[in-house]
Formats: structure tokens, C-alpha cells, sequence
């Protein structure tokens, strides 16, 4: 049986009504998803507040699941006072508004601020979405908090938005630029500030750092709105929302014109300076070589005038041991003297010159204080007995072995005591050592004829005596006694004196001196210390000496002892001497044409080395005996050194040292 008309309408009406179903079903599934996929909380209430709806956004927001919250008013959620704010809105009939700022308990029991957005729906209830400004509001709260800062700061203060115009200034910004707020919000901080000289590299460094939402420092020439420049180091720092989008830049700035105009004054004083050090350097080099001129001609002057006294000197002390009738021998006695005299003013020259190049060396060795003494005692006993003046020599409890450098101990001491008995005609000379805490105290005492109080102020200076006819009568270069003075003041000494005309003078010298250990057997002080002879025998002995008068000197003296010496005239000749020949001791000049003394010396001990041979004393015969250089010879492998011009004590103690205990040499065993 076909169906009629009319069930065909119903059934027609039927498949029609479902069709429209399913799509309901279809759109309202669709909308359930996209809602769940909303970041925004979207919620449904009945007009109680109960929750009907909740989608996935609330487990962000709230910490708690939709399905844990359902059934329980939404109310609950909110702070006291929002929760009624929201609950005046639902009592409106026709509620369509919204609330902003309103805090709810959020995720891990943290507040979180959200904007509530309510509709009612036409079955009765309530459909809202919540939009978390959690962020937004720390936001803000930052900025606000940065502004009150900025408010109160000297630095200059920019705040602009997510584009860098500008959205805020801070009253130093105003100050210092001469623009208002008015005059640059809503424009790019650069194209208000920068000007024709400012540098386009910094520029786009700035540029860049914003556009890859970075913070940048940078140092940056800004114009005011007058046109005067001025100089910031400019900070930029992006902020960034919840969501990591940069939102605002703030800029701080801090003027630096004043260091900047500082630093170009600085810059121009330095070009000074250093324009005034290039001449002070140009005036100190032209110092040093007119000092390392002056040096050399005193070294060549040195030894020119050494050369001829080592003659004077040599032979004369050859001939004192000859027999001579009273008038002969004072005539000897004159050219000594003379000769002495000549090596003393120069010894002071030398002096002089070394100390003011810097050259002077003080050595800090190990000397027994007694023996020093006694040396001075035997120079001086036949000096004083010729004038017929008492010579006193004391040590006060301070015997014993001590550090320093006693070469120039005794150099000043000398001095001393050759001027006190140059200037005594009657009484006496003392010389007496104390010891004191840390050091020694050295007292030359006389009783000549005495200096005034004027005189006194400028003895101890450069070419300068106490009387301008001190130098006509009793001679001297006036170089003496400042040399003391500079010797104690390196040696972290003083040196004083007190003196009275007619009745005499004292000089105290204060040395700090370390002791090291009692005097290790010294002679007794008033036993008299004698030259020991030279030992005589077949000997053979080298001596390389370039100058003809010094092989006549070193000939004739060494002829006394019964040695006839080979010499060589330079440094080759001298190490093919001892290649060729068996020689018990070499005597070595340091300066000779071709090779000098150190670097054949040098050559021998490699030679020696090499060979197994028996070595040979060496001993420097030179007029260069400063501590650096006595290093120097030493460690070229010398043995000795005996100091020009040559004195026969010093020859005859280096020959009894070097050949008393020698074997006897291979031409006498032949």
C-alpha cells in the first residue's frame, strides 16, 4: 500500500526536523571546541551563580580542573569585594557590562587580576568570559613604580610604547633638553634629539638593538631644542609582557658633557705633556750623551794620566828600595809625593763623575773592622811621625766582623785623616769606632787650625773649600770632603762636623753597618804591618800590557825578585803565548788593541777545559777595579786583580799568594 500524501509530508518533515538536529548538534560541537581552545576563561552561571560551564582556560587561571568546580558558585572564586561587584551585576535584569580589575584567588594561591565580561542568556542565567591582566597589571604597576622613580631622578628618563614613540618624560628630561612631553610624544625619541654631528654608527647600533627588542648602552651626542649639544650614555631596556611581547622601551639617559669637556681638556693636556716629555726626553738624551762623552773622555783621561803615574809611581818605588844619600832620597820622596798627589785628584775626579752618572757601586761584603784599621794605622804612622804629630787610633768595644762595603769605608776615612793631619801643624790625629745600635760611629778628630761657622755651611760642596786660600797653601781640589759626604749618604749614612779656629775640628761619620761575627784574628793595632817579599825563584811569568812604560814598570819590578817576565802586547798575542809556553802565572791588562783582557782570558779557560790542562793564575792589572768590574773579571775566570798604578805591596801579596805554594814550574825541573 503507497503511502499518502500526507505521511509522505511528515515523513518528509521528519527527515528534515533531523537533518536540522544533527546540525544544531554539529554547530554547537563545533563551538564547544573552539571555545575549549579559547586563552580566555569562558564561563556559564544560573541566576544563583552556580557554575553550569567551564572551559580548559580555568585549570590555567585557576589552578583547578572545570569538572572539580562545576555545581559550586563561581562567586567563591572572586575577593569579597569583586564577588559582590559581580554579584550587583548579576542582580541587573538585563546585565550586559563589564568589570575591570577584578581579582580572583588564582593558581597556587597567587591573586590574578582579570577583566569580567557578563551577558545574560534568554533561558535565564549567565554566559561571561574572564580575561587575565595578571601581567598587564605588573605591568603597570612597574611602570608606575619607575615613574615615581623617574619622577625624583637627575637622569633623564624616556618611556615609550611597543613602536618607540614616545609615551612619557620625566621633568630632567624637560630640563635638560628644553622639550616638553608635548613637544615629543607620539614621535621617536632619535628624531627630536640627534643632530648633524652626531654618529650615525652609534645611530644605527640603537636602531638595531630596538628593532631585535634588546637592551643596548651607548654613548651618544644629543642636541637640546636650542640647538646646544650634549653628550649621554643612553640605556634602552624593552619590557616584555606575559606573553613575551615587548609592550613599552624605557630610556635612561645620563649626561656626560662635563666628563666629556674633561676629558677633552685632559686629552689636550696630555698632547702638552707628552709634547713636554718628548723635549724633556730630547733634552735628557741630549744629557746622556753629553754625559756618556763626558764619561768616556774620563775614562780615556784616566787612563792616559794612569799610564805615565804607574811609571812615575813604579819606579820610584823600585828605586826606594836602592841606597841614596839624605839629599837624593828626599828628592825620591818629592816625586813620590807628587805622583801620590796627582793619583789622589784624579782617584776624586773619577769618583766624582761615577757618583753623579750614577755609576758608583756600593758593595755589601763581609769585612773584619780590625784589619781595616790596621791598614789606616800603617798608612798614616809615617806620614804623622814626619810632621811630628801624635797619631791615636782606637776601637771602642767594636771589634768584629761586619757588612758593608769597606772599600769606601776606608776611602772616606782616608780622606778624613789626610785632610785633619794636612791641616795640623801641632798636636795630634785620633780616630776612634764606637759601636752603636745598628751601625758604627767613625770619629777623625785634630787640632789644627779650625773652620768659622760661615766656613763650615759650604765645606761639604762641589770644587769648594772652607778658605779660597786653603788652595794656595796647602793645595786640593776642593772635591774631597763632598765626596764623603755623597759615599755616607749611599751607604744610608751622615756625616757631621763641629770645628773651632785656632783649636781644631771633628768629623763624625754614622754608619749603618750590620755586625756579623767576632773579628776572626786579626793583627794586633799597634803591632806594625809589614810588607811580606815576593817570592823569589825560576818563575815564569806572562804579562799582557800593551803600553811601554808599564812593561819597563812591571820589568823592573818584577826583575827585584828575580823574575824576568814574558810579555805579550794584546790579548791574541798573550793566549798564543800560553799556547806555546808553561807559565806559572799570567798578569793581564784589561784594555789592548785586538782582543782585551776579559775575552782572552775567557778563551784560555775554554782552552784549559778543553785540554785537561793545569790551570794557570790569572790576575787583572788594571785601573778599572770597580765592584761591577771586579764581577766581570771574575767571571771571565780571573783569579785576581792588581789596581794601576801598580804598587809593590799589592804585586809582592799577589805573587806570595799565587807562587809561594806553587809546584816548582817545568823549567826549573828541567
Amino acid at each position: 500500500m503507497e503511502p499518502t500524501d500526507n505521511e509522505n509530508a511528515i515523513d518528509l518533515h521528519v527527515e528534515a526536523t533531523s537533518r536540522l538536529v544533527e546540525a544544531l548538534v554539529a554547530s554547537e560541537s563545533r563551538m564547544q571546541r573552539r571555545i575549549k581552545l579559547l586563552s580566555e576563561v569562558v564561563f556559564e552561571i544560573d541566576l544563583a551563580g552556580t557554575i553550569v560551564y567551564l572551559n580548559d582556560a580555568w585549570l590555567g587561571l585557576s589552578g583547578q580542573t572545570a569538572a572539580a568546580c562545576i555545581g559550586k558558585s563561581i562567586l567563591d572564586h572572586f575577593l569579597d569585594v569583586d564577588a559582590e561587584l559581580l554579584r550587583q551585576e548579576m542582580g541587573n535584569a538585563n546585565a550586559q557590562g563589564s568589570i575591570r580589575g577584578a581579582r580572583i584567588h588564582g593558581k597556587g594561591g597567587h591573586i590574578a587580576w582579570v577583566d569580567v565580561a557578563l551577558s545574560t542568556l534568554p533561558g535565564g542565567g549567565f554566559v561571561g568570559v574572564l580575561h587575565d591582566t595578571t601581567e598587564e597589571k605588573r605591568t603597570q604597576d612597574e611602570v608606575a613604580k619607575l615613574s615615581v622613580v623617574a619622577s625624583a631622578t637627575d637622569n633623564l628618563v624616556v618611556i615609550s610604547d611597543a613602536a618607540g614613540l614616545t609615551e612619557w618624560v620625566n621633568d630632567a628630561f624637560v630640563n635638560r633638553t628644553g622639550f616638553a612631553l608635548a613637544d615629543v610624544v607620539g614621535k621617536k625619541p632619535g628624531t627630536v634629539l640627534q643632530g648633524p654631528y652626531t654618529d650615525k654608527s652609534a645611530i644605527h647600533r640603537l636602531r638595531g638593538a630596538i628593532a631585535e627588542h634588546r637592551s643596548i648602552q651607548e654613548e651618544i651626542l644629543n642636541y637640546t631644542k636650542a640647538g646646544e649639544p650634549y653628550w649621554v650614555i643612553i640605556h634602552i631596556t624593552p619590557i616584555f609582557d606575559g606573553a613575551g611581547e615587548v609592550v613599552r622601551y624605557i630610556s635612561v639617559q645620563y649626561d656626560t658633557t662635563d666628563r666629556k669637556r674633561f676629558e677633552t681638556q685632559l686629552l689636550e693636556q696630555n698632547a702638552e705633556l707628552e709634547k713636554g716629555r718628548i723635549q724633556m726626553r730630547e733634552a735628557l738624551e741630549a744629557a746622556e750623551a753629553a754625559n756618556k762623552s763626558k764619561s768616556l773622555f774620563l775614562a780615556n783621561m784616566s787612563h792616559e794620566l794612569r799610564t805615565p803615574l804607574n811609571g812615575i809611581l813604579g819606579m820610584t818605588q823600585s828605586l826606594s828600595r836602592e841606597r841614596f844619600d839624605p839629599k837624593h832620597r828626599e828628592q825620591l820622596d818629592v816625586i813620590r809625593a807628587s805622583g801620590e798627589a796627582l793619583l789622589a785628584i784624579l782617584n776624586d775626579v773619577l769618583d766624582l763623575s761615577k757618583i753623579e752618572a750614577g755609576k758608583m757601586d756600593i758593595e755589601d761584603i763581609e769585612f773584619d773592622l780590625a784589619k781595616l784599621v790596621d791598614a789606616l794605622q800603617v798608612q798614616f804612622a809615617h806620614l804623622a811621625a814626619a810632621k811630628k804629630i801624635a797619631l791615636s787610633v782606637e776601637i771602642r768595644g767594636a771589634q768584629g766582623v761586619y757588612r758593608g762595603d769597606p772599600t769606601r769605608i776606608r776611602q772616606i776615612l782616608t780622606n778624613l785623616m789626610s785632610n785633619a793631619l794636612k791641616f795640623t801643624e801641632l798636636g795630634g790625629l785620633a780616630l776612634s769606632i764606637e759601636r752603636r745600635e745598628g751601625g758604627l760611629i767613625f770619629t777623625v778628630a785634630d787640632t789644627g787650625v779650625g773652620m768659622s761657622p760661615s766656613e763650615l755651611d759650604k765645606l761639604f760642596l762641589n770644587f769648594s773649600q772652607a778658605d779660597p786660600s786653603t788652595t794656595r797653601r796647602y793645595g786640593g781640589t776642593g772635591l774631597g770632603l763632598s765626596i764623603c759626604r755623597q759615599l755616607v749618604e749611599m751607604m744610608g749614612g751622615h756625616i757631621a762636623v763641629k770645628s773651632q779656629v785656632g783649636v781644631g775640628s771633628t768629623f763624625t761619620v754614622d754608619l749603618p753597618l750590620v755586625w756579623v761575627a767576632p773579628s776572626r784574628g786579626s793583627v794586633a793595632i799597634e803591632d806594625a804591618v809589614v810588607d811580606e817579599p815576593a817570592p823569589s825563584g825560576h818563575w815564569r811569568v806572562l804579562a799582557a800590557e800593551d803600553n811601554n812604560i808599564n812593561r819597563r814598570v812591571l820589568r823592573t819590578l818584577l826583575n827585584q825578585v828575580g823574575i824576568e817576565p814574558t810579555f805579550a802586547q794584546n790579548g791574541r798575542e798573550t793566549v798564543e803565548a800560553w799556547r806555546t809556553g808553561l807559565f806559572d802565572l799570567i798578569l793581564m791588562d784589561i784594555q789592548m788593541p785586538e782582543m782585551d783582557g776579559v775575552e782572552a782570558t775567557r778563551i784560555i779557560r775554554q782552552l784549559e777545559t778543553d785540554r785537561a790542562c793545569v790551570h794557570t793564575p790569572i790576575i787583572a792589572v788594571t785601573a778599572n777595579v770597580m765592584a761591577h768590574q771586579v764581577e766581570l773579571y771574575k767571571a771571565a775566570g780571573m783569579d785576581g786583580f792588581i789596581a794601576k798604578p801598580i804598587h809593590v805591596r799589592d804585586l809582592s801579596a799577589c805573587l806570595t799568594k799565587f807562587l809561594s805554594n806553587a809546584e816548582e814550574p817545568p823549567a826549573a825541573r828541567l
